[in-house]
């Protein structure tokens, strides 16, 4: 019984992820794979997966912090709104 229990709480080591992965799950949340999907598929944990949404949907970058002025920020936002409305007009199409 101690050993199962053992099992179950044994973590798994940290990884990390480049800033392109992580866009990358991004783009696939945005463009409509599920997060239960995406978390699943490439065994991230949602917390995770979550953190990076909100972030790379706000600045373009993945970072707490980050060197960009709000004027390459907002750029980033535009682009990435620009890109995913033409991507869904496609899917309209």
């Amino acid at each position: 019984m101690e050993e199962e229990t053992k099992q179950k709480k044994e973590k798994r080591p940290r990884r990390t992820f480049t800033e392109e992965f992580k866009k990358q799950m991004v783009e696939l949340y945005n463009v409509g794979k599920s997060r239960a999907e995406i978390v699943k598929e490439y065994e991230l944990t949602a917390s995770a997966l979550d953190r990076w949404i909100s972030r790379i949907n706000k600045t373009g970058s993945s970072k707490e912090k980050d060197n960009l002025s709000d004027l390459e920020k907002e750029l980033i936002v535009l682009k990435t709104e620009f890109f995913f409305t033409k991507k869904s007009e496609t899917f309209i199409r």
